[in-house]
């Protein structure tokens, strides 16, 4: 199925929506035209039966009101007998929907519908009501039940003899029925909460590539059990051993497994785990991703090829600087550090480490002081994150030349004022510089561009666009320098938690801003300085009406304009800050004598050398 979605991507049936740091997609969306013309059928009698359905748990869809309808007849069913594929998508929370599914899916089953479906996909479906006749769809191949929160899967689930793929990810699911005998089962994702006893039926899955969410202890059967899944492709385990004898065992199977791509594995110690590529003459020649999560020994007890271009380490508490070894990696585009997996205090890129390198994360490196980068390494790294590094001193001296995004998370106020000051020159040549504050439940944001750089309008939709990792709690944000020539208001407007707003130096570059109906739900405080180029500022009936302070400092050339009327719509006095002399004071004095009768707005003029 995978291998279709990059054509049916060039055909517009589906969109990327999450894409990861080295352009690998994630998830897909399907947008809204296709999902009309492709999925759903038309409501003429020319065309009545239906083989694919989406259901958004709209009212205002005729399809959709059918589902969520119990009093239907059997003969209001009809033309989903030869259903095909069924995916749920966008529901809302409470149970009522998903037991409004499950009854659908009970009274077409008991009508002797959907004997052809094959795709039930029921991801983010809150606690569906699974109907025991569920067994009954014996062609049904894909069943995903992600994000569900299910505890309750039905028995006869045993009978899907077809299934290719069970998806069970962040279910509360603790008995799973019997699965032994789905000898077609390719793909198979547990929650980690699965009896340990289960892990006994794996064995029998000859088929099985991808293996999610299991759990490992000392009495699971590696050896002459699950040792024989050798053609899996993924796999995502989580170990509680303590016998040597069962962690040999279970190297010994992962040395098994030549095909394996993807690779995590989770454990409180690895130290006497020992994975090499070249024990027994074996190589992973196909193992791309790896992911270890536990505290590790040598960090040459793994060696996992020279195919690997995506590395995570977590909690593994390396005593020896892990650069030298890593950096001679030639395929390795992105390497993430995460939560003190390494807790030495210096670290050194030698020269020519790291020649593919992409995208580079260090988190929580709670003991790191020292960063040095040699000339000549990560000759190809595109970004950098710093997180909560609070001893770290200073930006290595070489920040590579190729360098376009540079992240600052949750470090210390002297670090990142450093950055901006003294060690400015360091990160010039960088199109973005992003300076993450956490402030409890809220993000705030600073957003610049090192000298002479512009950033583009695609880079700034991938940071605060719907599908940003900021889109939904980011409630401040500065930018600055980023000589923006597109009117950023049409898409910062739409981050629903916004609070505040500045506009700074140069940020923007072009002569009109418009800040739509609706937009800016949350704003409170706007500010607006050093826009040199900026004549018109208009603000539509309806947008920011929760505004409670306006600030306008050197903008030679905004015209006075009664778009700021918005200023006296919302429910609050506004607070309007101006450079003494500004447009609002030389040519709008009637608005604000009318805002003062009106006692909607406060005007207070500033000295132009006072800060914000």
């Amino acid at each position: 199925m995978r291998l279709l979605l990059p054509d049916l991507e060039a055909l517009n049936l589906v969109q990327a929506m999450k894409v990861n740091s080295i352009g690998i997609t994630k998830t897909y969306c399907i947008p809204p035209d296709p999902l009309v013309q492709i999925l759903k059928a038309d409501d003429d009698s020319t065309k009545p039966w239906i083989h694919g359905l989406a259901d958004d748990c709209n009212a205002r869809n005729s399809l959709s009101r059918c589902i969520h309808n119990p009093t239907n007849s059997a003969e209001e069913l009809k033309p989903y007998k030869t259903l095909h594929s069924f995916w749920c998508f966008n529901f809302t929370g409470g149970y009522k929907p998903g037991q409004e599914v499950g009854s659908f899916l009970k009274r077409c089953i008991n009508s002797n519908y959907m004997w052809l479906l094959r795709v039930l996909d029921l991801e983010g479906v809150y606690k569906p009501s699974l109907p025991e006749a569920i067994g009954e769809l014996i062609y049904l191949q894909y069943l995903g039940l992600r994000w569900t929160y299910l505890d309750i899967l039905p028995s006869s689930v045993k009978n899907l003899r077809n299934l290719q793929t069970l998806d069970t990810k962040h279910t509360d699911i603790a008995n799973y029925p019997t699965i032994q005998h789905m000898d077609k089962l390719k793909h198979l994702y547990l929650n980690e909460r699965h009896p340990i006893e289960f892990v006994t039926q794996l064995s029998h899955l000859s088929n099985l590539q991808t293996l999610s969410g299991v759990i490992l202890d000392d009495s699971s059967p590696v050896k002459d059990g699950l040792d024989k899944l050798t053609n899996l492709t993924k796999l995502r385990i989580t170990l509680r051993l303590n016998q040597q004898q069962v962690l040999d065992a279970f190297s010994h199977w992962i040395m098994k497994m030549v095909k394996i791509q993807t690779l995590k594995i989770t454990s409180k110690d690895l130290r006497m785990l020992k994975i090499t590529s070249t024990s027994e003459g074996h190589k992973f020649k196909q193992l791309s991703r790896v992911y270890l999560l536990g505290q590790l020994g040598i960090l040459s007890d793994y060696n996992f090829g020279f195919g690997l271009t995506t590395l995570t380490l977590s909690l593994t508490k390396l005593q020896t600087d892990p650069m030298p070894k890593l950096g001679q990696l030639p395929g390795l585009r992105l390497l993430r550090l995460f939560s003190n997996s390494f807790i030495g205090d210096s670290m050194r890129c030698l020269q020519k480490s790291f020649p593919r390198l992409q995208v580079l994360k260090i988190w929580k490196l709670e003991k790191l002081k020292q960063w040095t980068v040699d000339y000549s390494a990560f000759p190809k790294l595109e970004e950098l994150e710093i997180r909560s590094c609070k001893n770290l001193k200073m930006l290595p001296d070489h920040v590579p030349i190729s360098l376009c995004e540079l992240k600052l998370t949750a470090m210390p106020k002297e670090f990142t004022s450093d950055v901006m000051g003294k060690d400015c020159e360091k990160v010039a040549h960088v199109s973005s510089f992003l300076i993450e504050h956490w402030l409890d439940y809220n993000i705030s944001v600073e957003l610049y561009t090192g000298w002479n750089r512009v950033l583009s309008q695609e880079r700034l939709e991938k940071l605060f666009g719907i599908h940003s990792l900021f889109a939904v709690d980011l409630t401040e944000l500065t930018l600055s320098e980023t000589k923006l020539g597109q009117d950023p208001m049409l898409l910062l407007e739409k981050l629903p938690q916004l609070m505040v707003l500045v506009l700074s130096f140069k940020s923007f570059t072009g002569k009109h801003m418009v800040c739509k109906e609706g937009g800016f739900k949350e704003l409170q405080k706007l500010t607006i300085q050093e826009l040199e180029e900026l004549e018109e500022l208009n603000v539509e009936d309806g947008a920011m009406t929760k505004i409670q302070e306006l600030e306008i400092r050197s903008c030679r050339n905004l015209k006075f304009s009664s778009a700021l009327d918005f200023c006296f719509s919302g429910k609050n006095e506004v607070l309007v800050r101006e450079i003494k002399g500004g447009c609002l004071e030389a040519n709008g004095r009637d608005w604000i004598k009318r805002g003062k009768k009106k006692k909607r707005v406060k005007f207070e003029p500033v000295a132009e050398d006072v800060p914000s």
